[in-house]
């Protein structure tokens, strides 16, 4: 009687982690066979798991366990619960994502849990490893093997459950950064930063006092803005968007060819031909001024082109820290 414990123990939830992508929550169906001291049966489990850390998560779990044995068939449940650690973790995406593949993570889950059936009541230690694959967001599968021992007025009893676990993939997935701004997506407030783009704590695209807008040209002594520019509008612009309340000045600044009045007006229109593209895709033009510098403030001495090409500029400065 003790025996048909056994099956128990192995008690459900052989969760396939639900990482290839690994989700914040993750909700576990294991169906298996059970092989005991006891008999053979059938091994159905539920659960689920809150993956507070890349890697680590609680881990909880009820299994219902039908055992054949010598004295019959036996009904028994086995709630528990546990940690599951994730390893060989793949990021590389569903295998019906754009990229993706099949590749998924093992897991190890050990649990202490109740046994609780005809033959009596107890406690039992299990651990179950599992390998699923990514096969179709949000859905994972694989095998899993899980043994398990089980002690109390029944005496002591041991089996295993090998079986096939779908894993459903809750919330966001841990240790996946799309923006790759290193920020992962499970605390990414703005997950769409464009590439290069430095970003604060919240993955957002950061504007500090003052910063340089690397990589605007404008055509030979003119206003006119070059295409090859538009990749640090965008990141200028997925700045201001990023930071709602953010007011800036943009700054105008020429080097020290031609006369100081040139220079002057020069710098004004390229300014404001910066910040008239920022308002005509989406910014308020209340959160933007313009000012041209001309050759008052160069960066380094102009003694050179290369040095006039980092004189000639347009920078962001912040006015409201």
């Amino acid at each position: 009687m003790p025996r048909f414990t056994l099956p128990l123990l192995l008690a459900l939830l052989a969760s396939s982690g639900a990482r290839a992508e690994s989700h914040r929550f993750n909700l576990h169906v294991t169906p298996g066979l059970l092989l005991a001291n006891a008999g053979v049966g059938l091994d159905l489990g539920v659960g689920a798991d809150w993956q507070f850390t890349r890697g680590l998560g609680l881990d909880a779990r009820i299994g219902t366990m039908l055992l054949f044995s010598d004295f019959g068939l036996g009904i028994a449940f086995n709630p528990a619960v546990g940690v599951r650690l994730r390893f060989l973790d793949d990021h590389q995406g569903y295998a019906n994502d754009t990229p993706g593949n099949l590749a998924g993570h093992l897991s190890v889950a050990p649990h202490l849990g109740a046994l609780i059936g005809s033959v009596g009541a107890g406690l039992t230690l299990d651990t179950e490893v599992t390998y699923v694959f990514s096969v179709g967001r949000p859905v994972q599968l694989g095998p899993f093997i899980r043994p398990v021992i089980g002690f109390g007025s029944f005496g002591v009893v041991g089996g295993v459950t090998v079986g096939l676990a779908v894993t459903f993939g809750l919330g966001p997935e841990l240790g996946l950064d799309r923006d790759g701004d290193g920020v992962g997506d499970e605390r990414d407030v703005c997950p769409e930063t464009p590439a290069g783009a430095e970003v604060d704590a919240r993955g957002c695209t950061l504007i500090p006092r003052a910063m340089v807008l690397e990589g605007i040209f404008f055509k030979l002594n003119s206003a006119d803005i070059e295409p090859d520019s538009e990749r640090t509008l965008q990141r200028a612009l997925a700045a201001l968007r990023d930071n709602p309340d953010a007011r800036v000045e943009v700054g105008g600044h020429t080097d020290d060819t031609g006369s100081a009045e040139r220079n002057d007006t020069l710098s004004q229109a390229r300014a404001q031909a910066v910040a008239g593209w920022l308002v005509a895709h989406g910014i308020d033009a209340r959160r933007l001024t313009s000012k041209g510098h001309g050759s008052t403030r160069p960066k380094v001495k102009n003694t050179d082109e290369a040095s006039r090409a980092i004189n000639r500029r347009i920078e962001f400065n912040r006015l409201d820290q």
